[in-house]
């Protein structure tokens, strides 16, 4: 661990820590999502028509026709 802090490491720190002690508590989890189930990926990459499709809905947003 660096013990060399500045105001943004310092705040970075912070917000871990409490990131960590909030999956402690149970108050969040971390869960993997697979590309296809990915809602985001719309947002974020080309993608084929049927994903489009899928994840638009997902958003409750209209499908591509």
């Amino acid at each position: 661990l660096n013990k060399v802090y500045n105001d943004k490491s310092r705040h970075i720190s912070f917000k871990h820590e409490y990131l960590r002690q909030m999956l402690r508590d149970g108050v969040m989890e971390i869960v993997h999502v697979r590309t296809y189930n990915n809602l985001t990926n719309l947002l974020t990459k080309p993608l084929p028509r049927d994903l489009v499709n899928t994840t638009s809905l997902g958003m409750g947003l209209k499908a591509f026709v």
